[in-house]
């Protein structure tokens, strides 16, 4: 769907740019819900009902003829994958009708491949290429299973529409300084919000009246919303919930951090930059050590060591000259991921 995940958004991004270069793009979803704008025709799988093997297999049939019916030249794949039986028919039934581009975009693989690593490395044997979005990915995926079909391509982040959206108004009161985070707050706690606010409240920021916002919602947030009572910042901690913009946000920190377990390609990141926001992140796998450069536009930070990160937002706040030489360069490296560049690559791949 055209949700609120990085996968949406770079499906949303891909969608105009190759409208924009006059391809006629056509967006299939298998789960109902619009929330980012794109460009083309949509097929909404999401509304047919599935819940049978019936229903299931005229989901299938109705993609079949949809792809049979059009004779597209390439499917792009940006999906979250499910079980192996019915993506092994996707890959080698439906898509492989023409040439199949499937995209890995985060570190836990299986999600992309199956978990049976039989069938995953069979599965894209008759790809036209299996496009990662960052190179340790790339390498990863050859390492596992095997494939050559290989390469990497960035998603891409329009700056110039982030930067007109950072420009709207703020709703709440936040007239302080604040440092912030962005993302789900889902069950398996991949964002790890609790660790930004344990690292916080050991760091001098509390103490500077520096706060700490937290954009975004989820099953976790009362468990992070309890953790901040249980370390007395409740007048520090703000929980500001889902915002569908929130650049401004962005704009007016100080920095914004990153913690996860694992990634992908952190969109985040980039949208920190073209607000000029710099970041601070574990170098985790995969692609926050592809994006910041360490003492140039950002903080990168032993993966998973907490102690580092409360160092890592100390050093933020009490070097200036290092923080304002980051955040120089933020934008810059932002529109290395403009559209063009990016988007030449698809083209290129693509023959187009």
């Amino acid at each position: 769907m055209f949700g609120r995940g990085g996968s949406e958004r770079a499906h949303s991004n891909l969608s105009k740019f190759f409208h924009k270069q006059g391809i006629e793009v056509h967006n299939v979803i298998f789960e109902d819900g619009v929330e980012y704008d794109f460009s083309g025709k949509l097929l909404n799988l999401g509304r047919v009902k599935h819940t049978t093997v019936y229903g299931k297999i005229n989901r299938y049939k109705l993609l079949y003829d949809y792809i049979k019916k059009h004779g597209f030249d390439y499917v792009i794949d940006l999906r979250y994958r499910g079980t192996f039986y019915g993506e092994y028919v996707l890959a080698k039934l439906i898509f492989g009708q023409t040439n199949y581009i499937p995209s890995i975009r985060g570190f836990r693989l299986y999600g992309y491949f199956t978990d049976k690593d039989f069938i995953a490395k069979r599965l894209f044997t008759k790809a036209y290429a299996i496009v990662a979005v960052s190179k340790e990915m790339e390498k990863e995926v050859l390492l596992k299973y095997g494939y050559q079909n290989l390469t990497t391509i960035y998603n891409m982040v329009e700056t110039d529409t982030i930067r007109a959206l950072s420009d709207e108004k703020i709703t709440e009161n936040l007239d302080f300084p604040y440092i912030m985070t962005l993302g789900r707050m889902h069950p398996d706690n991949i964002k790890q919000q609790d660790e930004i606010i344990k690292a916080y409240s050991r760091s001098v920021l509390p103490q500077k009246g520096i706060k700490l916002l937290l954009v975004g919602d989820g099953e976790k947030r009362k468990d992070f919303e309890q953790l901040t009572k249980e370390l007395n910042l409740e007048d520090k901690v703000i929980f500001t919930g889902f915002k569908a913009n929130p650049y401004p946000y962005l704009k007016k920190a100080e920095f914004m951090v990153l913690a996860s377990k694992n990634e992908g390609f952190p969109n985040v990141l980039l949208e920190s930059f073209a607000c000029e926001t710099p970041v601070v992140s574990y170098d985790c796998k995969t692609g926050p050590n592809e994006i910041i450069t360490h003492n140039h536009n950002g903080l990168l930070v032993e993966d998973q060591n907490p102690q580092k990160l409360t160092e890592a937002m100390n050093l933020m706040v009490e070097n200036q000259e290092l923080y304002q030489f980051c955040k120089s360069n933020t934008l810059t490296t932002a529109l290395q991921f403009s559209p063009e560049n990016i988007g030449k690559q698809w083209l290129e791949l693509m023959k187009y």
